[in-house]
């Protein structure tokens, strides 16, 4: 016999909130990044790629466990469909930083003053605007 409360799947704003932590992670160190660059010291620009690469990595393996374990004919507090998109659209902001970091580094090309300084802008309001997000996903996950 089914037991009515195995219908009703775990709330999935726990391992949404964790991706997004992994994608802050990826993107917070994109100041400082710019910032070696720009004084090309090559050598820290090295450990920030690495540093940004090692969270995509894990934004990665938490969006692949998360696609691999939610249920499909479960009831949940949100529609598959639109947790997936924006598990996706998390996941784009994590591969765009280390794409920047990663292209960079290979190319060793110092930004100008002005560019660097609308980067480091974009990269504040960035990390602002991820911030306020998580923040958001915490009221969620604790009500839900």
């Amino acid at each position: 016999m089914i037991n009515i409360s195995s219908m009703f799947a775990k709330s999935p704003f726990k391992p949404l909130r964790d991706h997004m932590d992994k994608v802050i992670e990826s993107i917070a160190p994109l100041n400082e990044f710019f910032e070696a660059l720009h004084e090309q010291n090559y050598a820290k620009v090295e450990e920030i790629q690495q540093q940004i690469t090692v969270a995509e990595e894990a934004a990665d393996n938490i969006k692949n466990e998360v696609r691999n374990h939610l249920p499909r004919n479960i009831f949940m507090p949100i529609n598959r469909r639109d947790l997936l998109e924006m598990l996706d659209m998390q996941d784009t902001i994590a591969d765009v930083a280390q794409d920047i970091a990663n292209l960079l580094n290979l190319e060793k090309n110092v930004p100008a003053g002005r560019t660097l300084s609308g980067c480091n802008s974009v990269c504040r309001k960035s990390t602002k605007c991820l911030l306020y997000g998580s923040g958001s996903f915490t009221r969620i996950w604790r009500c839900s």
